[in-house]
C-alpha cells in the first residue's frame, strides 16, 4: 500500500502529471474537504484546552477574531486548514 497525501491541487495539478503512467498507479482517491468556519473554531478551542488554557466568557471576543484570522487565510495559497488554526493560537 502506498498513499499519497497532499492539497488537491499540489497532486493533480503538479505531481500527477509529471509522469503519464503515475496517475493510472493511485486509482482510488479520497477526498477531504476543507473544515468549515465552526470546524475551525473547534479546533482552536481544542488546542486552547491542550494548552490548559480556561475558556472564559471574556474570552469569547479573542475566539471569534481567532476564527475570523484563521477564515480570511483561506483562498491563501498556503492555506494549510487545520494548522492554520492551530498557528494562530501559537
Amino acid at each position: 500500500i502506498f498513499i499519497l497525501a497532499g492539497y488537491k491541487s499540489d497532486i493533480e495539478d503538479k505531481l500527477l502529471p509529471s509522469n503519464i503512467g503515475l496517475s493510472s498507479r493511485f486509482p482510488i482517491k479520497l477526498i477531504f474537504d476543507d473544515y468549515n468556519e465552526s470546524e475551525i473554531r473547534e479546533i482552536i478551542i481544542d488546542d486552547l484546552r491542550r494548552r490548559s488554557v480556561k475558556h472564559k466568557v471574556e474570552s469569547i471576543r479573542c475566539l471569534d477574531i481567532m476564527t475570523r484570522t484563521v477564515e480570511k487565510q483561506r483562498n491563501r495559497t498556503d492555506f494549510a486548514n487545520a494548522r492554520s488554526a492551530r498557528a494562530v493560537v501559537e
